[in-house]
Protein backbone atom coordinates (compact mmCIF):
# COMPACT_ATOMS: atom_id res chain seq x y z
CA UNK A 1 0.00 0.00 0.00
CA UNK A 2 1.77 3.04 -1.22
CA UNK A 3 0.01 6.40 -0.27
CA UNK A 4 2.22 8.57 -2.09
CA UNK A 5 1.87 10.29 -5.52
CA UNK A 6 3.92 9.86 -8.42
CA UNK A 7 6.50 11.95 -10.15
CA UNK A 8 3.85 13.24 -12.74
CA UNK A 9 1.15 13.31 -10.29
CA UNK A 10 2.85 15.77 -8.09
CA UNK A 11 4.22 17.87 -11.39
CA UNK A 12 0.47 18.22 -12.36
CA UNK A 13 -0.34 19.37 -8.59
CA UNK A 14 2.40 22.17 -9.15
CA UNK A 15 0.91 23.36 -12.19
CA UNK A 16 -2.98 23.49 -10.74
CA UNK A 17 -1.50 25.14 -7.55
CA UNK A 18 0.66 27.81 -9.19
CA UNK A 19 -2.49 28.62 -11.87
CA UNK A 20 -4.72 28.88 -8.55
CA UNK A 21 -2.35 31.06 -7.07
CA UNK A 22 -0.79 33.17 -9.98
CA UNK A 23 -4.05 33.16 -12.05
CA UNK A 24 -6.75 32.26 -9.79
CA UNK A 25 -6.40 34.01 -6.23
CA UNK A 26 -6.00 37.59 -7.16
CA UNK A 27 -8.96 38.01 -9.21
CA UNK A 28 -11.33 35.72 -7.33
CA UNK A 29 -12.65 38.50 -4.61
CA UNK A 30 -13.01 40.79 -6.95
CA UNK A 31 -15.20 39.18 -9.43
CA UNK A 32 -17.30 37.13 -6.38
CA UNK A 33 -17.98 40.59 -5.41
CA UNK A 34 -19.68 41.81 -8.66
CA UNK A 35 -23.95 41.82 -7.99
CA UNK A 36 -24.53 41.22 -11.32
CA UNK A 37 -24.35 37.36 -11.81
CA UNK A 38 -23.69 38.02 -15.62
CA UNK A 39 -20.75 40.11 -14.78
CA UNK A 40 -19.07 37.43 -12.32
CA UNK A 41 -17.88 34.70 -14.80
CA UNK A 42 -13.46 35.51 -15.48
CA UNK A 43 -13.43 34.40 -19.10
CA UNK A 44 -9.58 35.48 -18.86
CA UNK A 45 -9.35 32.70 -16.26
CA UNK A 46 -10.92 29.94 -18.47
CA UNK A 47 -9.00 30.84 -21.30
CA UNK A 48 -5.93 30.88 -19.09
CA UNK A 49 -6.89 27.40 -17.62
CA UNK A 50 -7.66 26.14 -21.11
CA UNK A 51 -4.73 27.13 -22.54
CA UNK A 52 -3.06 24.48 -20.08
CA UNK A 53 -5.08 22.01 -21.00
CA UNK A 54 -7.63 21.79 -17.76
CA UNK A 55 -10.92 21.38 -20.14
CA UNK A 56 -9.21 18.94 -22.08
CA UNK A 57 -8.10 16.39 -19.06
CA UNK A 58 -10.47 13.91 -19.47
CA UNK A 59 -10.24 13.42 -22.96
CA UNK A 60 -8.28 10.02 -24.06
CA UNK A 61 -5.24 10.13 -25.63
CA UNK A 62 -6.38 8.31 -28.45
CA UNK A 63 -8.44 11.67 -29.32
CA UNK A 64 -5.69 14.04 -28.56
CA UNK A 65 -5.89 14.83 -24.77
CA UNK A 66 -3.92 13.77 -22.24
CA UNK A 67 -6.38 10.82 -20.89
CA UNK A 68 -5.79 11.96 -17.24
CA UNK A 69 -7.42 9.49 -14.20
CA UNK A 70 -10.03 10.06 -11.69
CA UNK A 71 -7.02 10.34 -8.73
CA UNK A 72 -5.42 13.13 -11.29
CA UNK A 73 -8.51 14.69 -11.64
CA UNK A 74 -9.14 14.94 -7.94
CA UNK A 75 -5.75 16.49 -7.37
CA UNK A 76 -6.34 19.09 -9.80
CA UNK A 77 -9.96 19.76 -8.41
CA UNK A 78 -8.48 20.02 -5.09
CA UNK A 79 -5.44 23.14 -6.19
CA UNK A 80 -7.93 24.70 -8.15
CA UNK A 81 -10.67 24.76 -6.23
CA UNK A 82 -7.98 26.30 -3.25
CA UNK A 83 -8.07 29.55 -5.28
CA UNK A 84 -11.83 29.57 -6.24
CA UNK A 85 -14.46 27.30 -5.83
CA UNK A 86 -16.45 28.17 -8.28
CA UNK A 87 -13.78 28.39 -10.77
CA UNK A 88 -12.96 24.28 -9.75
CA UNK A 89 -16.72 23.60 -10.35
CA UNK A 90 -16.91 24.69 -13.77
CA UNK A 91 -14.24 22.59 -14.69
CA UNK A 92 -15.48 19.42 -12.70
CA UNK A 93 -19.30 20.40 -14.98
CA UNK A 94 -17.16 20.02 -18.10
CA UNK A 95 -15.65 16.81 -16.97
CA UNK A 96 -19.30 15.58 -15.40
CA UNK A 97 -20.95 16.11 -19.23
CA UNK A 98 -17.98 14.97 -21.24
CA UNK A 99 -17.47 11.83 -19.05
CA UNK A 100 -20.57 9.68 -20.54
CA UNK A 101 -19.35 10.57 -23.76
CA UNK A 102 -15.97 9.31 -23.20
CA UNK A 103 -17.08 5.97 -21.12
CA UNK A 104 -19.69 5.08 -23.13
CA UNK A 105 -20.31 6.64 -26.69
CA UNK A 106 -18.94 5.65 -29.95
CA UNK A 107 -15.65 6.15 -31.57
CA UNK A 108 -17.73 8.56 -34.15
CA UNK A 109 -19.20 10.47 -31.29
CA UNK A 110 -16.29 10.78 -29.88
CA UNK A 111 -14.24 12.08 -32.47
CA UNK A 112 -17.00 14.59 -33.71
CA UNK A 113 -17.59 15.79 -30.35
CA UNK A 114 -14.45 15.83 -28.79
CA UNK A 115 -12.57 17.35 -32.06
CA UNK A 116 -13.98 21.12 -30.74
CA UNK A 117 -12.59 20.56 -27.50
CA UNK A 118 -9.20 20.00 -28.23
CA UNK A 119 -9.26 22.17 -31.31
CA UNK A 120 -10.29 24.98 -28.49
CA UNK A 121 -8.23 28.10 -30.33
CA UNK A 122 -10.15 30.82 -27.84
CA UNK A 123 -10.09 28.93 -24.65
CA UNK A 124 -13.53 29.15 -24.70
CA UNK A 125 -15.03 25.42 -24.92
CA UNK A 126 -16.82 24.26 -22.04
CA UNK A 127 -19.04 21.69 -21.29
CA UNK A 128 -22.50 21.15 -19.23
CA UNK A 129 -25.11 18.62 -17.97
CA UNK A 130 -28.99 19.75 -18.49
CA UNK A 131 -30.16 17.16 -16.25
CA UNK A 132 -31.71 19.15 -13.44
CA UNK A 133 -35.62 20.35 -13.79
CA UNK A 134 -37.89 22.23 -12.00
CA UNK A 135 -39.40 20.47 -9.27
CA UNK A 136 -43.27 20.36 -8.82
CA UNK A 137 -46.03 19.95 -5.93
CA UNK A 138 -48.96 19.41 -8.29
CA UNK A 139 -48.96 22.80 -10.30
CA UNK A 140 -47.08 24.56 -7.90
CA UNK A 141 -43.60 24.93 -8.53
CA UNK A 142 -40.66 26.54 -6.39
CA UNK A 143 -40.39 29.82 -7.89
CA UNK A 144 -43.94 29.87 -7.13
CA UNK A 145 -44.02 29.07 -3.83
CA UNK A 146 -41.60 32.00 -3.74
CA UNK A 147 -44.36 34.31 -5.08
CA UNK A 148 -46.45 33.04 -2.42
CA UNK A 149 -48.95 32.08 -4.96
CA UNK A 150 -50.19 28.74 -2.90
CA UNK A 151 -53.63 29.68 -4.08
CA UNK A 152 -53.23 27.43 -6.60
CA UNK A 153 -53.17 23.90 -4.88
CA UNK A 154 -54.87 22.36 -1.41
CA UNK A 155 -52.87 21.79 1.60
CA UNK A 156 -51.99 19.03 3.41
CA UNK A 157 -54.80 17.14 5.03
CA UNK A 158 -55.30 14.69 8.03
CA UNK A 159 -56.27 12.14 5.19
CA UNK A 160 -52.55 12.57 3.60
CA UNK A 161 -50.75 11.98 6.14
CA UNK A 162 -52.62 8.82 6.58
CA UNK A 163 -52.32 7.57 3.26
CA UNK A 164 -49.05 9.03 2.63
CA UNK A 165 -46.52 6.61 0.68
CA UNK A 166 -43.11 6.98 -1.14
CA UNK A 167 -43.39 6.24 -4.76
CA UNK A 168 -40.66 3.63 -5.96
CA UNK A 169 -38.39 4.85 -8.57
CA UNK A 170 -39.58 2.36 -10.31
CA UNK A 171 -42.97 4.18 -10.93
CA UNK A 172 -41.55 7.88 -10.93
CA UNK A 173 -42.49 10.18 -13.86
CA UNK A 174 -41.18 13.39 -12.74
CA UNK A 175 -39.11 14.51 -16.12
CA UNK A 176 -40.69 16.81 -17.78
CA UNK A 177 -38.02 17.52 -20.81
CA UNK A 178 -39.07 15.38 -23.55
CA UNK A 179 -37.21 13.98 -26.50
CA UNK A 180 -39.67 12.51 -29.67
CA UNK A 181 -38.32 10.26 -32.54
CA UNK A 182 -39.38 11.76 -35.27
CA UNK A 183 -37.59 9.75 -38.19
CA UNK A 184 -34.12 9.68 -38.13
CA UNK A 185 -34.44 12.20 -35.31
CA UNK A 186 -35.30 13.19 -32.00
CA UNK A 187 -37.15 16.43 -31.07
CA UNK A 188 -36.20 18.17 -27.64
CA UNK A 189 -38.60 20.19 -25.88
CA UNK A 190 -37.99 20.70 -22.19
CA UNK A 191 -36.79 23.37 -19.49
CA UNK A 192 -33.60 22.24 -17.65
CA UNK A 193 -32.45 24.26 -14.24
CA UNK A 194 -29.81 25.18 -11.99
CA UNK A 195 -27.40 24.30 -15.06
CA UNK A 196 -23.52 24.85 -14.44
CA UNK A 197 -21.94 26.12 -17.29
CA UNK A 198 -25.63 26.68 -18.85
CA UNK A 199 -25.18 30.26 -20.24
CA UNK A 200 -21.27 29.50 -21.58
CA UNK A 201 -21.36 25.93 -22.86
CA UNK A 202 -20.84 25.00 -26.06
CA UNK A 203 -22.09 21.58 -25.81
CA UNK A 204 -24.79 19.71 -23.41
CA UNK A 205 -25.47 16.81 -22.37
CA UNK A 206 -29.10 16.29 -21.79
CA UNK A 207 -31.42 14.05 -20.12
CA UNK A 208 -35.37 13.93 -21.44
CA UNK A 209 -38.00 11.13 -21.67
CA UNK A 210 -38.59 9.53 -24.46
CA UNK A 211 -42.19 7.96 -23.22
CA UNK A 212 -44.16 9.91 -20.74
CA UNK A 213 -46.05 7.39 -20.38
CA UNK A 214 -43.15 5.34 -18.60
CA UNK A 215 -41.42 5.53 -15.42
CA UNK A 216 -38.61 8.00 -16.20
CA UNK A 217 -36.04 4.84 -15.17
CA UNK A 218 -37.45 3.15 -18.09
CA UNK A 219 -37.99 6.20 -20.58
CA UNK A 220 -35.12 8.39 -19.78
CA UNK A 221 -32.62 9.12 -22.86
CA UNK A 222 -29.20 10.87 -22.89
CA UNK A 223 -28.19 13.03 -26.42
CA UNK A 224 -25.10 15.25 -26.97
CA UNK A 225 -26.67 18.75 -28.47
CA UNK A 226 -24.68 21.45 -29.05
CA UNK A 227 -25.31 24.99 -28.51
CA UNK A 228 -25.97 26.82 -31.00
CA UNK A 229 -28.63 24.26 -32.39
CA UNK A 230 -31.97 25.75 -33.14
CA UNK A 231 -34.43 26.14 -30.56
CA UNK A 232 -32.08 26.64 -27.58
CA UNK A 233 -32.10 29.35 -25.06
CA UNK A 234 -30.84 30.81 -21.96
CA UNK A 235 -33.19 31.63 -19.09
CA UNK A 236 -32.86 33.17 -15.93
CA UNK A 237 -29.18 32.99 -14.57
CA UNK A 238 -29.11 32.16 -10.82
CA UNK A 239 -27.88 35.06 -8.60
CA UNK A 240 -26.09 32.57 -6.44
CA UNK A 241 -25.01 32.97 -2.59
CA UNK A 242 -21.48 31.52 -3.56
CA UNK A 243 -19.48 29.88 -6.54
CA UNK A 244 -20.15 32.90 -7.97
CA UNK A 245 -17.49 32.58 -10.56
CA UNK A 246 -19.45 29.93 -12.39
CA UNK A 247 -22.14 30.65 -14.29
CA UNK A 248 -25.43 29.07 -13.60
CA UNK A 249 -28.68 29.28 -15.26
CA UNK A 250 -31.90 27.53 -16.81
CA UNK A 251 -31.80 26.55 -20.42
CA UNK A 252 -34.77 25.86 -22.66
CA UNK A 253 -35.33 23.39 -25.11
CA UNK A 254 -37.56 24.23 -27.92
CA UNK A 255 -38.56 21.69 -30.90
CA UNK A 256 -34.85 21.35 -30.69
CA UNK A 257 -33.81 18.81 -33.69
CA UNK A 258 -30.88 16.78 -33.41
CA UNK A 259 -30.03 13.62 -35.43
CA UNK A 260 -30.80 10.17 -33.22
CA UNK A 261 -27.11 9.32 -33.78
CA UNK A 262 -26.33 11.76 -31.08
CA UNK A 263 -28.14 9.43 -28.48
CA UNK A 264 -25.54 8.17 -25.44
CA UNK A 265 -26.29 5.55 -23.52
CA UNK A 266 -27.96 6.44 -20.29
CA UNK A 267 -26.17 3.83 -18.55
CA UNK A 268 -22.89 5.82 -19.43
CA UNK A 269 -24.51 8.91 -17.89
CA UNK A 270 -25.64 7.74 -14.54
CA UNK A 271 -22.19 5.55 -13.89
CA UNK A 272 -20.81 9.32 -14.73
CA UNK A 273 -22.84 11.53 -12.40
CA UNK A 274 -21.85 8.82 -9.71
CA UNK A 275 -18.84 9.33 -10.42
CA UNK A 276 -18.30 12.72 -10.07
CA UNK A 277 -18.81 12.97 -6.11
CA UNK A 278 -15.31 11.87 -5.73
CA UNK A 279 -14.43 15.17 -7.32
CA UNK A 280 -17.04 17.29 -5.11
CA UNK A 281 -15.03 15.84 -2.59
CA UNK A 282 -11.44 16.80 -3.77
CA UNK A 283 -13.42 20.43 -4.32
CA UNK A 284 -14.55 20.20 -0.64
CA UNK A 285 -11.05 19.60 0.43
CA UNK A 286 -9.48 22.59 -1.28
CA UNK A 287 -12.07 24.89 -0.19
CA UNK A 288 -11.10 23.75 3.37
CA UNK A 289 -7.95 23.68 2.83
CA UNK A 290 -7.82 27.39 1.81
CA UNK A 291 -10.17 28.44 4.80
CA UNK A 292 -7.76 26.68 7.38
CA UNK A 293 -4.67 28.01 6.11
CA UNK A 294 -6.01 31.53 6.61
CA UNK A 295 -6.93 31.07 10.10
CA UNK A 296 -4.01 29.32 11.02
CA UNK A 297 -1.44 32.18 9.57
CA UNK A 298 -3.72 34.51 11.32
CA UNK A 299 -4.05 32.97 14.79
CA UNK A 300 0.02 32.98 14.57
CA UNK A 301 -0.41 36.37 14.47
CA UNK A 302 -3.26 37.76 16.21
CA UNK A 303 -2.39 39.06 20.02
CA UNK A 304 -5.70 38.82 22.11
CA UNK A 305 -5.76 37.99 25.95
CA UNK A 306 -2.09 38.30 26.41
CA UNK A 307 -0.89 36.21 23.57
CA UNK A 308 -1.20 35.11 20.63
CA UNK A 309 -4.44 33.17 20.25
CA UNK A 310 -2.65 30.26 18.26
CA UNK A 311 -1.59 29.54 22.48
CA UNK A 312 -5.45 29.94 23.62
CA UNK A 313 -6.08 26.47 23.84
CA UNK A 314 -9.84 26.75 22.35
CA UNK A 315 -8.49 28.07 18.83
CA UNK A 316 -5.65 25.80 19.22
CA UNK A 317 -7.92 22.65 19.55
CA UNK A 318 -10.07 23.86 16.83
CA UNK A 319 -6.74 24.08 14.50
CA UNK A 320 -6.10 20.66 15.03
CA UNK A 321 -9.81 19.43 14.27
CA UNK A 322 -9.55 21.12 10.57
CA UNK A 323 -6.20 19.93 9.89
CA UNK A 324 -7.22 16.54 10.90
CA UNK A 325 -10.31 16.71 8.87
CA UNK A 326 -9.18 17.97 5.65
CA UNK A 327 -6.49 15.03 5.53
CA UNK A 328 -9.28 12.23 6.46
CA UNK A 329 -11.50 13.84 3.40
CA UNK A 330 -8.70 14.10 1.20
CA UNK A 331 -7.59 10.59 1.99
CA UNK A 332 -11.11 8.69 1.39
CA UNK A 333 -11.00 11.59 -1.96
CA UNK A 334 -7.97 9.81 -3.12
CA UNK A 335 -9.41 6.24 -2.36
CA UNK A 336 -12.59 6.78 -4.10
CA UNK A 337 -10.65 8.19 -6.86
CA UNK A 338 -8.17 5.09 -7.00
CA UNK A 339 -10.90 2.37 -6.69
CA UNK A 340 -12.47 4.33 -9.81
CA UNK A 341 -8.94 4.01 -11.46
CA UNK A 342 -8.89 0.14 -10.66
CA UNK A 343 -12.51 -0.41 -12.45
CA UNK A 344 -13.98 -1.37 -9.02
CA UNK A 345 -18.09 -0.80 -9.04
CA UNK A 346 -19.43 2.54 -7.72
CA UNK A 347 -19.48 1.78 -4.01
CA UNK A 348 -19.65 3.40 -0.60
CA UNK A 349 -16.17 5.02 -0.91
CA UNK A 350 -17.92 7.67 -3.52
CA UNK A 351 -20.88 8.74 -1.81
CA UNK A 352 -18.83 8.80 0.98
CA UNK A 353 -15.90 10.98 0.23
CA UNK A 354 -18.68 13.79 -1.02
CA UNK A 355 -20.91 13.48 1.70
CA UNK A 356 -17.84 13.69 4.36
CA UNK A 357 -16.08 16.56 2.28
CA UNK A 358 -19.17 18.98 1.91
CA UNK A 359 -19.43 18.19 5.73
CA UNK A 360 -16.05 19.28 6.88
CA UNK A 361 -16.07 21.62 4.63
CA UNK A 362 -18.70 23.13 5.88
CA UNK A 363 -17.26 22.90 9.29
CA UNK A 364 -13.83 24.11 8.39
CA UNK A 365 -15.10 27.57 6.82
CA UNK A 366 -17.35 28.15 9.70
CA UNK A 367 -14.87 27.92 12.36
CA UNK A 368 -12.33 29.97 10.55
CA UNK A 369 -14.99 32.57 10.62
CA UNK A 370 -14.65 31.94 14.14
CA UNK A 371 -11.26 31.83 14.75
CA UNK A 372 -11.08 35.76 13.28
CA UNK A 373 -14.03 36.54 15.27
CA UNK A 374 -16.22 39.78 14.46
CA UNK A 375 -13.33 40.56 11.34
CA UNK A 376 -14.93 37.11 9.67
CA UNK A 377 -18.36 38.50 8.97
CA UNK A 378 -16.60 41.19 7.01
CA UNK A 379 -16.48 41.57 3.54
CA UNK A 380 -13.37 42.57 3.17
CA UNK A 381 -11.49 39.50 4.78
CA UNK A 382 -11.80 36.31 3.03
CA UNK A 383 -13.23 33.61 5.20
CA UNK A 384 -16.86 34.94 4.49
CA UNK A 385 -16.51 34.14 0.84
CA UNK A 386 -15.73 30.63 2.02
CA UNK A 387 -18.38 30.08 4.44
CA UNK A 388 -20.50 31.01 1.71
CA UNK A 389 -18.70 28.68 -1.03
CA UNK A 390 -18.94 26.16 1.39
CA UNK A 391 -22.88 26.25 2.50
CA UNK A 392 -23.98 25.29 -1.02
CA UNK A 393 -21.61 21.58 -1.17
CA UNK A 394 -23.50 19.07 0.95
CA UNK A 395 -26.43 20.54 -1.58
CA UNK A 396 -25.42 19.98 -4.64
CA UNK A 397 -24.62 17.11 -6.90
CA UNK A 398 -26.61 15.03 -4.92
CA UNK A 399 -27.62 15.95 -1.41
CA UNK A 400 -25.77 14.59 1.80
CA UNK A 401 -29.34 13.44 3.34
CA UNK A 402 -29.71 11.62 -0.54
CA UNK A 403 -27.04 10.31 -0.42
CA UNK A 404 -26.33 8.60 3.26
CA UNK A 405 -30.38 7.15 3.11
CA UNK A 406 -30.16 5.84 -0.64
CA UNK A 407 -26.44 5.23 -1.38
CA UNK A 408 -24.47 5.02 1.23
CA UNK A 409 -26.92 3.01 3.96
CA UNK A 410 -27.76 0.25 1.17
CA UNK A 411 -24.39 -0.20 0.97
CA UNK A 412 -23.18 -0.97 4.47
CA UNK A 413 -26.26 -2.33 5.36
CA UNK A 414 -25.46 -5.78 2.63
CA UNK A 415 -21.68 -5.24 3.22
CA UNK A 416 -20.33 -3.86 6.52
CA UNK A 417 -17.27 -3.51 5.26
CA UNK A 418 -18.19 -1.18 2.68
Amino acid sequence: MDFSLSTDQLQLQQVAHEFARKQIRPMAAEYDGRSDPKEAFPWEIYEKGNEIGFNKALIPEAFGGPGLGNLDLAIIIEELAWGDAGVALTYLAHWLALRPLINGGTDEQRSRFLAPVIADTDGHYLAAIAATEHGTAGDLSPRDHLRQRTDQRVGVTPEDFATNYTIPAAERRESTTTARLDGDHYVINGTKRFITNGPVASVYLVTATMDPSKPDAEATGCFMVAANTPGISIGKIENKMGHRLSKMSEVLFEDVCIPSSDRIPTEATIHGLASSTTNVGALCVGLARAAYEEALSYAKARYKGGNRIIFHQAISMKLADMAIGIKTGRLLTHLAAWENDQGKPLGASQYMAKVYCSDMALKVTLEAQQIFGGYGYMRDFPVEKWVRDARVCPIYDFTNEMLRVNHILPSIAFDPSA
